[in-house]
This record gives structure tokens, sequence and C-alpha cells, in this order.
């Protein structure tokens, strides 16, 4: 199967990365093609999100190299602090 989501969140937030329903062991990877540190049972943290971070990640699982696995992709997209930031 496949999805698709999206999520806002706040520069800075903890973003922790994970899928709720399963049993089998996946992969996250980061919309710059990057293997995402982590692992589905602790979860793949991206610490403290930044503008920088933005963008598709894309969950892969093989299930079990059986080549029937699935894919999902989340859009991650993060609205600037603009504390500080002074126009003139």
């Amino acid at each position: 199967t496949t999805g698709t989501g999206n999520v806002t969140v706040d520069e800075g937030d903890t973003v922790v990365l994970g899928i709720t329903e399963t049993g089998e062991d996946y992969t996250v990877t980061a919309p710059d093609g990057s293997p995402v540190t982590g692992s589905p049972a602790a979860g793949f943290d991206l610490g403290a999100i930044t503008p920088v971070q933005a963008g598709v990640y894309t969950f892969s699982s093989d299930d079990g190299g059986t080549g029937s696995g699935c894919t999902a992709q989340l859009t991650i997209d993060v609205v600037p602090d603009t504390t500080g930031c002074t126009l003139t």
C-alpha cells in the first residue's frame, strides 16, 4: 500500500517520526535522499527541526525481503521562528 500525509510544525519543535501500526522493520529517507538515523522501535529523531529539514520524508518497508513491502510519504512544512526579526 501507499500513503501520503502533511504536517506543519514550528521551527525548534522536536520531531520524531514513526509508524504506529507496524510490526515490520522500515526505513525513513529524508528529502535530500539521505537515511534518517533511528529505528522502528525508538523512532527516527529529527531533533529540534529547522526550515532546512522541511520536505517529503519517505517511509519504506520490504516485508521481510519478499518485495511486497510498502511506501508512504509525509510532507513536513516548517514555520520559521521570526522572534527577534526586525523588518525596516
